[in-house]
């Protein structure tokens, strides 16, 4: 017979099951991960993570695996938890790299530039012939970012493209690798006929943070025909002299950005 007495023993039987129960494979452990990061669980997610490094690169694939969900932060953990695997992670991200899917490859690449191990250019050059542009320019900067100089040289081309969006794309990379390089390649970009472009070089310039940019971007300030444009050189100039700096606004009143 059943009693109370055993009924809660048997109870808290299957509490301690419940509580030191750990997952048995990676795709568990990889579940787990999704599970606390969806519910923002701390001490799940902590055991996920240990979960996953101690399976090294038998995690790999459900890793991977990760870069198609369609939560961007459920990707971004994956990238996350291979970059923590490192050269264990190499062999299956290259592999992925020739899946076809443009989001799987994209996070392969920036996996595999936060891994920073050079020897994958090799496998990553072909992608600058690729149909997307997206794919070639994130690609680009990813070489450029492991230290071979053709990265850096095919953003620099992709400046010339005919599609503004193109340029401000390239732009937006080029800022990311801050570059003291980047300096006349951005000034030459603010006499790009897009004012989206232009704003998009300042932005640039105001990161880079070099003070010989000054005297264009003051130029810009007071002379471009885009009142959204004057107020973007303002503002850079504001943060690279760490001055105040006023701009001629769309009513022509002089005002702080």
């Amino acid at each position: 017979m059943l009693t109370i007495k055993k009924f809660i023993m048997l109870g808290l039987g299957w509490l301690l099951v419940g509580c030191f129960y750990e997952p048995v494979s990676p795709h568990q452990a990889v579940e787990l991960l999704i599970k606390a990061r969806q519910q923002n669980h701390t001490v799940e997610l902590k055991k996920a993570e240990s979960l996953i490094q101690n399976f090294g690169a038998e995690a790999v694939p459900e890793l991977i695996r990760l870069f198609s969900h369609p939560d961007p932060g459920i990707q971004a953990a994956g990238v996350y938890e291979l970059r923590e695997l490192g050269p264990l992670a190499i062999p299956g991200l290259l592999t992925s790299l020739k899946s076809g899917d443009l989001t799987v490859q994209k996070n392969c690449v920036w996996t595999l530039e936060l891994i920073n191990s050079p020897h994958v250019v090799p496998a990553l050059l072909p992608l600058l012939s690729d149909r997307d542009v997206t794919l070639r320019v994130r690609t680009a900067r990813a070489i450029a970012i492991l230290g071979d100089n053709r990265g850096y040289a095919f953003l620099i081309n992709t400046l010339a493209d005919p599609n503004k969006d193109v340029r401000t794309l390239a732009i937006v990379q080029l800022s990311e690798l801050d570059d003291p390089r980047n300096l006349i390649p951005l000034i030459e970009k603010l006499a790009d006929p897009d004012p989206f472009v232009r704003m998009s070089a300042i932005d640039a310039l105001s990161r880079l943070g070099d003070a010989r940019a000054v005297p264009t971007l003051d130029t810009i300030r007071q002379e471009d025909t885009s009142w959204q444009v004057r107020r973007t050189a303002a503002a850079a100039l504001t943060v690279i002299t760490g001055r105040p700096t006023t701009y001629i606004n769309q009513d022509g009143r002089a005002t702080s950005p």
